[in-house]
C-alpha cells in the first residue's frame, strides 16, 4: 500500500529543501575561514583602485552531492503526484507515468488539440480537470516571463543533467550594499566607480574598479591613507558547463522548491 498522500509528498518536498541547510553550512564554514576575502589593490594599475574577491579553495564536492539529492527529491515529488492521481482515478500506473515539463506548446498538444503521444503516456490517466491544471502550469505558458526562466524548466534541465554528469560549482560574489571608504570625504571627491563585476568566479577576480583623480596625489602632507570596506557576500553558483550557468545555487533551489510546492498545493488545497 502506498504511503498516505499528500503527507508523503510533503515529506519528500521537505527532504529536498533540507539540503539547502547542508549547502549553507558548507559555504558558511569556508567563508568564515581565511580562505576567502577582499583585496583592495591600489598598486597594480596606477590611477585605479581595483577591488578583488578571492577564494583559495573550490566548493566542496559534498555541495554538488547535496544539490543532486535536492533535485532528485523535488523532481520525484512531481512524478509521485501524477502516479498518486492516476491511481486515485482507478487507472494503471506504467513505467511511463510521470509529470510532463515542456518548453514548447506544440510538444504538449498537436495541431488538432489532442495530447501528444508522449504526454498521453505520462498523464493519460488523469481526469480532464487535473490535465488542465498541469497544462496551465507548463513553462510554455510564460508565467515567469520567458519559458526558459520558469523554475520548473530549471528543475527539468538540472535534474536531467545530474543523472548523467557531476554538477560542478564555482564561487560567486554579491555586493550587499556598496563599498565604504575611510575617510569617506576623500573617496567621494577623488574616486569614481568605473565598473562592477559581481557574480560567479574561480580563484581571484576583479569585482569593482574605481578611477582615482590625479589630484588625489597632491592631498597632504601627510599622505591620506584610504581603507576600503566592501560589503560582499560569498556563495556558490553553477559553473559554465551546467544548465543555469552563473546562477546562485541556493536561490535557484529555493525557487524550484517553491514552484513545486505551489504545484502540489493545486491538487490538495481547496
Amino acid at each position: 500500500m502506498s504511503p498516505p498522500d499528500p503527507v508523503w509528498l510533503a515529506f519528500k518536498l521537505a527532504r529536498g529543501v533540507k539540503h539547502l541547510d547542508n549547502i549553507s553550512q558548507e559555504v558558511n564554514t569556508l567563508v568564515a575561514s581565511d580562505a576567502c576575502g577582499i583585496i583592495p589593490d591600489f598598486n597594480s594599475e596606477p590611477g585605479f583602485l581595483v577591488v578583488k574577491a578571492y577564494m583559495r579553495e573550490t566548493p566542496s564536492p559534498l555541495c554538488s552531492v547535496y544539490v543532486g539529492e535536492a533535485l532528485y527529491q523535488l523532481r520525484s515529488v512531481l512524478d509521485h503526484l501524477v502516479c498518486h492521481l492516476t491511481e486515485s482515478n482507478g487507472q494503471d500506473v506504467t513505467n511511463k507515468t510521470g509529470f510532463p515539463i515542456f518548453l514548447q506548446r506544440a510538444e504538449f498538444r498537436d495541431t488538432a488539440g489532442n495530447l501528444a503521444p508522449r504526454v498521453r503516456g505520462l498523464i493519460g490517466g488523469l481526469a480532464p480537470e487535473q490535465l488542465a491544471l498541469i497544462e496551465a502550469d507548463q513553462p510554455f505558458q510564460g508565467k515567469f516571463g520567458a519559458p526558459e526562466d520558469d523554475p520548473l524548466w530549471w528543475l527539468y534541465k538540472l535534474s536531467n543533467f545530474d543523472r548523467h554528469r557531476f554538477i560542478h560549482l564555482v564561487w560567486s560574489a554579491t555586493l550587499d550594499a556598496h563599498d565604504d571608504f575611510t575617510p569617506q570625504w576623500f573617496a567621494d571627491r577623488y574616486f569614481t566607480l568605473v565598473s562592477t563585476n559581481y557574480g560567479a568566479f574561480e580563484g581571484e577576480t576583479e569585482v569593482a574598479r574605481y578611477s582615482i583623480d590625479p589630484a588625489a596625489n597632491n592631498v597632504g602632507p601627510p599622505q591620506v591613507a584610504v581603507q576600503v570596506h566592501s560589503h560582499v557576500s560569498f556563495g556558490i553558483a553553477f559553473d559554465k558547463q551546467v544548465p543555469g550557468e552563473g546562477r546562485s545555487v541556493v536561490t535557484t533551489l529555493k525557487a524550484i522548491g517553491e514552484r513545486v510546492a505551489r504545484l502540489v498545493a493545486l491538487f490538495f488545497v481547496k
